[in-house]
């Protein structure tokens, strides 16, 4: 998680953000260190954001700025089940 102020632009800590994303587990072996691709709404629509990602061999998937959405996505919930 990462604080800003309230009149921030959210772009502004999203680099800091996927600095934070921890290792990703799943398969043996050594984890992934990051994400194949992120998605995220119009606001995080800049050059150098996604300059920043496909640097780190992640698939951008912002939708740009002025174009309709990312249809077909509806509402995604994600539900974390507790161990036992």
């Amino acid at each position: 998680m990462v604080t800003t102020s309230g009149n921030t632009a959210d772009i502004t800590a999203a680099e800091d953000l996927v600095e934070a994303i921890p290792a990703v587990a799943g398969r043996r072996g050594r984890p992934r260190k990051q994400p194949d691709a992120i998605l995220a709404d119009k606001t995080y629509d800049s050059r150098r954001f996604r300059k920043t990602l496909q640097a780190k061999s992640i698939l951008p998937v912002i939708p740009k700025r002025g174009a309709k959405g990312i249809i077909g996505l509806g509402p995604v919930l994600w539900i974390r089940r507790a161990r036992s």
